[in-house]
């Protein structure tokens, strides 16, 4: 997620909180429990009417279905440092047996456990 996303984002969810009020007054819409968060429902993301009471636990569930999961998954999650060429190029070099873990976290600038992760596909899997 870029910066300006990020700021939307944050200008949407103020939005939401000013005209619609702490999220923690509503029940989750989903099982009915104290909602923590608001959550974007669908429709024009500017539209506050678009977003629903939802307690983290369903939030979570309702925003990481197969479908919206295979959207943000490696270099689309926002939070990913590697490209999908240097996850290849890692594991790549990984077995050719001349680079180590730590070598490769050095080089990517990650962890030793992000890199581990990588080389045995529990991480970026759809590659």
């Amino acid at each position: 997620m870029s910066i300006q996303d990020k700021n939307e984002y944050a200008r949407q969810h103020y939005a939401v909180r000013t005209q619609r009020g702490d999220p923690h007054n509503h029940d989750c819409v989903d099982c009915k429990g104290v909602a923590w968060e608001w959550s974007y429902s669908g429709g024009d993301r500017n539209d506050v009417n678009n977003y629903v009471p939802r307690c983290n636990v369903c939030h979570a569930k309702h925003d990481y279905t197969e479908e919206r999961r295979a959207k943000v998954q490696g270099e689309n999650s926002g939070k990913a440092k590697l490209t999908a060429d240097e996850v290849i190029a890692m594991r790549m070099l990984y077995a050719t047996g001349k680079y180590s873990q730590a070598d490769l976290a050095y080089k990517y600038d990650v962890s030793p456990i992000t890199v581990g992760n990588i080389v045995r596909r529990e991480s970026w899997k759809h590659i």
